[in-house]
């Protein structure tokens, strides 16, 4: 893109394409046929068009958006890793008993996400203006507060204290809001002492 040759980049949406065809047939083999490799090719396609078009609009110029397609696209590769858990794990039940829809696989996911988010976030708020910035990371954490209220509305064990949800919440924006990598730090620890006790392990 910085080059400008469309010869490259053909090659190089051809490669990634070949990769999620690949990774679509090595994966589905692993899985003993339980997922179609054409069901993860195409989920492996989107994530790569995602990438794509983060690429290019932040050529652009365009931080905000690319930054935005980013952390939706962080969202999307956690749907993909908890589908493939979820079939390795029942595929060796000896190696991985109990389920991966329990209460604290579902935190540790949601908290996975919101991790992700925040170095997204530290990463683009470098370029970003504090209105641009702070309008981003609201968006992350209702995202984040809307999926653990999901997950308390299911029913998956106990229901997750306000408190607990409030302190993930309050990570995310504290450590966006600061450009200072200690206290990114512990923003992260505080999402994982959440998950501790919110998953009745803290």
């Amino acid at each position: 893109v910085r080059r400008g040759s469309d010869a490259d980049k053909r090659e190089a949406r051809d490669r990634l394409r070949a990769y999620a065809h690949d990774s679509g047939s090595l994966l589905s083999t692993a899985l003993g046929g339980s997922i179609p490799a054409d069901a993860i090719e195409g989920l492996l396609d989107d994530h790569v068009e995602n990438m794509i078009e983060q690429i290019e609009l932040y050529h652009d110029g365009d931080v905000l958006r690319a930054t935005n397609v980013a952390i939706e696209d962080n969202a999307y590769l956690l749907e993909i890793a908890a589908a493939l858990a979820g079939g390795f794990a029942a595929q060796q039940p000896a190696a991985f008993p109990g389920s991966t829809e329990d209460e604290r696989a579902l935190i540790c996911s949601v908290v996975n996400r919101a991790s992700g988010d925040l170095t997204l976030l530290a990463l683009a708020d470098a370029e970003l203006g504090a209105a641009d910035t702070s309008t981003i990371a609201d968006n992350a954490a209702e995202d984040l507060d809307t999926a653990l209220a999901d997950l308390a509305e299911q029913g998956l064990g106990r229901p997750l204290p306000l408190a607990d949800r409030a302190l993930l919440v309050q990570a995310i924006t504290t450590a966006v809001a600061a450009s200072d990598e200690a206290l990114a730090a512990d923003a992260v620890d505080a999402l994982r002492g959440a998950v501790a006790s919110a998953a009745g392990t803290g």
